[in-house]
């Protein structure tokens, strides 16, 4: 699929819902470019259309995130992954627990109102029970 058409192909299925999210560790050029770009074009072609994005930490990048917050989707989401002391044990090592919880944090900050923010922890990624 081109990449550039996505919004529309999308928009053309009839969904409800859709989630954006990235496969890589912010592998694009345009850091938080393509999340508010693709967003704001689904929006415009179909506005019953509810909007996720699933976003990475962009490095602890604020502009980027505040970028994706204004975006006109309907859900902004991080996901932490995992408890504080067990992120070496899982998580990329780029990214930390502060670094996730500043981006959640910022997002709160800018997404307008009615618009909500989420994250998600993953369990049993290791086991230890007090964790």
């Amino acid at each position: 699929m081109n990449l550039r058409m996505w919004p529309r192909q999308i928009a053309s299925w009839g969904l409800d819902y859709v989630v954006i999210t990235s496969v890589d560790r912010d592998g694009l050029p345009k850091g938080s470019g393509h999340f508010a770009e693709d967003s704001s074009e689904v929006e415009v072609i179909e506005a019953n259309m509810l909007i996720e994005a699933l976003v990475s930490d962009f490095r602890g990048e604020a502009g980027c995130v505040e970028k994706v917050a204004k975006s006109g989707l309907e859900v902004l989401a991080h996901n932490i992954e995992i408890v504080d002391e067990l992120q070496s044990v899982v998580r990329d090592h780029r990214a930390n627990f502060k670094q996730s919880i500043d981006v959640l944090m910022k997002a709160k900050e800018y997404v307008p109102a009615g618009s909500l923010t989420k994250t998600s922890v993953m369990l049993g990624a290791v086991k230890h029970r007090n964790k």
